[in-house]
């Protein structure tokens, strides 16, 4: 199978804005990440990335994946996954800490607090991509609230739900973005990348013998441009 793959990592948070504010509830993007995203709607406009009939777009439970998202793209649909949430940094993973900067449980709360910067006809955009996340009473399932994430476990996971030469936007995370392809060298906030590689730009080949296995996605022959960086 084919595919396009581009990640973006989220606009500045304000915890991006100012360490202090480190263990703060599932932050918001900043100021200055809201200008980010306009700077990436502009791009992704001027260079025909969203004019493609079969985009899929994605995102992190967390707020500031969705925000991103809902900023700097338009009119299409962004599916919250469960297999993108930033991976725990080394002060979390000390005090035992996987939540990687506490996401908010309720799914009707979240929305809320979406409120803050986006208009309720935006925020109507966010979609569940699977509804087995979330129980009952709309919180995030326990298991969902605590996984690690994992772009590699994303790809294999969600596969039935790619078709021959789809577009597939993924709004996550530096360090999720940095574990997939082996780079050590941080990203900015708000990069867009194009992921390929050097087999006619054929990533992704699954295959039944790969159902349980990752190392295929963590090659190092994984190969990227940074299309975008914001100049703010």
């Amino acid at each position: 199978m084919k595919i396009n793959l581009f990640l973006i990592r989220h606009s500045e948070s304000v915890i991006n804005e100012n360490k202090m504010k480190f263990f703060i509830n599932d932050p918001h993007i900043s100021k200055k990440g809201i200008e980010q995203c306009k700077e990436l709607k502009n791009f992704l406009r001027n260079n025909d990335i969203l004019s493609k009939k079969k985009t899929k777009c994605f995102c992190s439970i967390l707020l500031r994946t969705q925000e991103t998202a809902l900023f700097s793209i338009p009119r299409y649909k962004i599916y919250i996954s469960d297999f993108l949430k930033e991976i725990p940094n080394n002060i979390q993973k000390k005090l035992n800490l996987k939540l990687g900067n506490f996401p908010t449980r309720n799914i009707e709360k979240q929305k809320e607090r979406l409120k803050k910067y986006l208009k309720p006809h935006s925020i109507k955009r966010l979609g569940m991509l699977d509804p087995e996340i979330i129980d009952k009473k709309n919180n995030y399932k326990k298991t969902v609230y605590n996984r690690q994430g994992n772009i590699s476990l994303f790809l294999e996971n969600n596969k039935k739900n790619f078709k021959e030469n789809d577009t597939i936007i993924i709004v996550c995370h530096g360090k999720l973005i940095r574990s997939f392809l082996n780079r050590k060298e941080k990203l900015k906030n708000c990069s867009f990348l194009h992921i390929y590689n050097n087999q006619n730009d054929n990533l992704f080949h699954f295959r039944k013998e790969e159902t349980n296995e990752h190392e295929y996605f963590n090659k190092k022959n994984i190969k990227y441009n940074i299309l975008f960086e914001p100049s703010l």
